[in-house]
């Protein structure tokens, strides 16, 4: 699986994770998912208390 997920990550944004450093890795990026998702949500709050 480490494979094939950093051979994904290698080719879309032309990165090199170490295997020391995949779960960090894995861990920000659903981190920063999670923050993305949480501001969309309150975007669309935001604008349905406005109409």
């Amino acid at each position: 699986m480490y494979n094939s997920l950093t051979s994904l990550i290698n080719k879309e944004n032309n990165t090199s994770i170490p295997r020391e450093s995949f779960d960090n890795y894995i861990k920000l990026l659903n981190y920063f998912n999670e923050v993305s998702f949480s501001n969309l949500i309150l975007q669309l709050i935001s604008t349905r208390t406005k109409e």
